[in-house]
């Protein structure tokens, strides 16, 4: 497994809004392309999840959080999957 931190303390800080604890993800390391991909697939579906609750959070005024929901969502559709992919593109050798 590996664990990825991201601190939105400082988003909040500037926001005025309550300071939340630090949110980790933990990715599962792939034992195989098939399995990666499925692992992408699932983690791509989060990401639209998360990207479609940031207008909801900027339409009531919780902009630390819609800032944290967009991060975590554009994370997970760009970055977090490609990771996935290589890892179980290796574990395949």
């Amino acid at each position: 497994m590996r664990r990825t931190t991201c601190r939105a303390s400082l988003v909040e800080a500037l926001m005025n809004e309550p300071i939340a604890t630090d949110i980790s993800l933990t990715l599962p390391l792939s034992s195989d392309f098939a399995d990666a991909v499925t692992i992408a697939q699932t983690i791509v579906s989060q990401g639209e999840s998360d990207l479609s609750d940031v207008a909801a959070l900027l339409s009531t005024g919780q902009y630390g959080s819609a800032v944290l929901y967009d991060l975590f969502g554009s994370e997970s559709l760009s970055v977090f999957p490609l990771e996935e992919l290589l890892c179980g593109a290796v574990a395949q050798f």
